[in-house]
């Protein structure tokens, strides 16, 4: 039990010699094992959070039989640049802890656009569109793309990240409200990218990363807000016509 114990941390959670300090020795002052401990656990919890982030989304959809308030080109620019950053980060072989949570956005995120095809009878597109994003996630992670472009890639994909926020952040105001968006969903994915950027700090420190994640928490953010001013303008008008 102890050895499997002892495989586990150091395989997850810290590094042989961070295992002797803190859990043998019990060196709680060694400051670089404990931020990488917490850096580690957050990385994990993250990602296992990533795996059903969108659930409540899709499940909102699903059951509404509706996808009013959702922005097809918000989410097609925000799969794309989750594509080009789960490849760069296979390519340049960073531990899953720190981009596990983006292969689980991939999976959810080509299913909210594969129901909104679905809702809208457009059968074509979504006959396509896994062919298609397989194609290009290949390509990535191939020779044929190479690291120097696949770095301008994820450089390019900043904007890409912005804009698919701004339309969703843009398609709410123009609603006057937030649709379909699941509180639960835009709330995990907000704390989640908050704790990416910490954990990019510790963990990678690789400024395109970084700087993603940066981007995409204060667009997060907004998003959350957005969801918490509509939701009391709605309760604020149904009281004032009771």
């Amino acid at each position: 039990m102890e050895a499997l114990f002892h495989t586990f941390v150091t395989s997850f959670l810290l590094s042989e010699q961070c295992y002797k300090d803190l859990l043998i020795d019990r060196n709680i002052a060694s400051v670089g094992c404990i931020k990488m401990l917490i850096s580690k656990s957050l990385g994990l919890a993250i990602v296992a959070g990533a795996a059903v982030v969108k659930v409540p989304q899709l499940i909102k959809v699903y059951r509404a039989g509706s996808v009013e308030g959702l922005s097809l080109a918000a989410l097609v620019m925000e799969l794309l640049a989750i594509v080009i950053t789960v490849a760069y980060n296979i390519v340049k072989e960073f531990p899953f802890s720190t981009w596990g949570e983006g292969a689980f956005l991939l999976i959810q995120t080509s299913i909210q656009i594969m129901q909104i095809f679905h809702y809208r009878k457009q059968r074509l597109p979504l006959l396509l569109f896994l062919p298609v994003l397989a194609a290009f996630l290949y390509f990535l992670i191939s020779d044929y793309c190479g690291v120097s472009l696949l770095s301008k890639l994820t450089w390019a994909s900043m904007p890409t990240i912005a804009a698919s926020k701004a339309t969703q952040i843009g398609t709410n105001v123009m609603n006057g409200s937030t649709g379909q968006l699941s509180f639960a969903t835009v709330t995990l994915i907000f704390g989640g990218s908050l704790g990416r950027v910490f954990t990019t700090i510790q963990e990678t420190a690789d400024p395109i990363l970084l700087t993603t994640y940066v981007v995409t928490s204060a667009l997060n953010g907004v998003l959350f807000l957005q969801i918490i001013y509509y939701y009391r303008a709605a309760v604020d008008a149904i009281k004032k016509k009771l």
